[in-house]
């Protein structure tokens, strides 16, 4: 009569209030053609239990209608455990000092008993020195068992990666949880427990740290790459420069650029989870090609010389190497060196604002560094007289040796390489004589060599000779020493001059004209100038008596 689950009359049959369940098939045939409603039957059950179902089904005894029930295939099921897993880095990996990892067993309904879940680890990450396992805030070891009480839906466990994990370069660890669970106790069909196993594999590397350096760049003109500083205990990196002006790509460690003018940049880099970032500034510096302005002073003198080094080259804080002789560098804007080897040194100046942005200049035995000369002379004759000339014979020894500086210890001096002198002297007497000697870069040296002057200023004129040949006293000589000039005349009594001689060697025979001069009394004038008094010529008269 229309009450479902009741039977009745052909006749006393009404459509029932479930055609939402079903979809009506009219016609003279039978035609199962899919539209009937899928219809879902579920009931609460427990684990390693049997269970039955019945299907019933209502029809009317003709052959009009009939219904038809179909299982689906795969359909029946039972609830099983979902794992969710919470903040894990690509789901299935953990950063050192980064990130922890929530893993979540969930039921679709609520757990109809309590079950305990045996948690074991293993893999090459070591639990509680890699990474620690907590649940209720409780940390775990291996073998410890958790609770699933009945009506929970979800049940939680913690793993997080310890700071002070170690690992070797670019090792990647590996952490396999084991979880055991009980499905149920003794039952008809199972003589004992029924335990499920099911495997949740992670892996484990390291992220230790980003560490950028800042750094200030110089650039020639223009600037065509950018490229910061990193140490990383990771890679790859992702990075980020502030401004972008003239970076062709600033999200890379190293950009092409274009940059002409100097400009302060932000670099910040990051791991790919954004556990570990540093930041850090990159100063572009363009600079102008340098231009050398350089001088150095002295540029020769003695050793030890000293030379000052100065560039007043542009732009101002580029840098300077100095080479002298293509050996010895110096990288001092204003450098001094001090040589204490003689000889001639080149000068080779590089200036740098920027790589590849540079001046240079060369100078070719720019510095001359003179040694000291040894002065030294001797004299001649060895025994020098009164008057009489002196020769100063130089031998000294050096370089390029200029000028000479004679005092001859008497007031008198000279600067002629080989000079001559005569002493004039009243007795016998020493004087110091002093030569200095210097080069062209007025390195000087002098010794000092004394020397003895002899008088021997003697006049002497006999009274009477006897000119017959017995070999004594036959010559009118008169006895003279060191005489600049001597003149001796003989004159008879009427005045005549009857002999002459300019040698001081050469003396009167008593004859005139070869003949024989009378005996009796003549008069000799001697006309002389000594060494000592070269100015004034000096006049004797006297007389000699001839006898034969």
């Amino acid at each position: 009569s229309g009450t479902a689950g009741s039977s009745g009359s052909p006749g006393g049959c009404q459509s029932l209030a479930y055609s939402s369940y079903y979809t009506s098939n009219t016609g003279n045939h039978i035609q199962y053609d899919g539209y009937t409603t899928a219809l879902t039957a579920s009931a609460i059950i427990r684990a390693c239990r049997q269970y039955h179902m019945k299907l019933s089904l209502a029809n009317v005894g003709d052959n009009g209608y009939d219904s038809g029930v179909f299982l689906k295939e795969g359909s029946f099921t039972s609830p099983e455990i979902e794992k969710i897993n919470m903040f894990a880095i690509d789901n299935d990996t953990l950063i050192k000092n980064c990130n922890d990892l929530n893993i979540k067993l969930k039921l679709n309904r609520p757990n109809t008993r309590s079950n305990n879940i045996e948690v074991m680890t293993n893999g090459t990450a070591i639990l509680n020195s890699d990474y620690t396992i907590t649940w209720n805030n409780r940390p775990l070891n291996s073998g410890d068992n958790i609770t699933f009480l009945e009506g929970d839906t979800i049940l939680s466990l913690h793993v997080f990666p310890l700071p002070d994990a170690t690992f070797n370069a670019g090792e990647t660890k590996k952490i396999i949880i084991y979880l055991a669970i009980e499905l149920c106790d003794y039952t008809p069909l199972h003589e004992g427990p029924v335990i499920k196993y099911d495997t949740l594999e992670y892996y484990l590397i390291d992220n230790d740290f980003v560490r950028l350096t800042s750094e200030e760049q110089n650039f020639c003109n223009v600037c065509q790459q950018v490229a910061i500083n990193v140490e990383s205990g990771t890679e790859p990196l992702l990075y980020s420069w502030f401004p972008t002006t003239g970076i062709a790509n600033p999200n890379t460690q190293i950009s092409e650029a274009n940059i002409t003018h100097t400009t302060t940049y932000s670099v910040i880099a990051s791991d790919r989870w954004g556990c570990q970032k540093d930041t850090a500034q990159y100063r572009v510096v363009i600079q102008p090609r340098p231009k050398i302005e350089a001088t150095h002073n002295p540029e020769s003198g003695c050793v030890p010389l000293t030379v000052n080094f100065n560039s007043n080259s542009t732009p101002d804080g580029a840098t300077h190497t100095w080479v002298i002789n293509h050996t010895d560098t110096l990288t001092e804007t204003n450098p001094s060196k001090t040589f204490t080897d003689p000889g001639l040194y080149s000068v080779y100046l590089h200036v740098s604002s920027a790589p590849n942005c540079n001046d240079s200049l060369y100078l070719e035995n720019a510095i001359r560094v003179s040694d000291y000369p040894h002065a030294n002379f001797y004299y001649t004759p060895e025994e020098p007289l009164n008057g009489r000339p002196v020769n100063f014979t130089n031998t000294s020894i050096g370089e390029n040796i200029t000028d000479y500086s004679w005092n001859f210890g008497d007031g008198s001096s000279s600067s002629i390489e080989n000079p001559d002198h005569s002493y004039s002297v009243s007795s016998d007497e020493l004087f110091n004589v002093l030569l200095t000697v210097s080069n062209i870069d007025g390195c000087e040296n002098d010794t000092l060599i004394q020397l003895k002057v002899t008088d021997q200023y003697a006049f002497w004129v006999p009274n009477s000779f006897s000119p017959n040949h017995d070999g004594i006293n036959d010559i009118f000589l008169p006895k003279v020493n060191d005489l600049l000039k001597y003149h001796l005349q003989i004159y008879d009594r009427f005045g005549n001059c009857i002999f002459n001689s300019v040698d001081p060697a050469i003396g009167w025979d008593g004859t005139y004209k070869k003949d024989n001069c009378q005996m009796g009394v003549y008069v000799w004038k001697i006309t002389y100038i000594t060494y000592t008094n070269t100015d004034m010529e000096l006049i004797k008269l006297g007389s000699v008596v001839l006898v034969r």
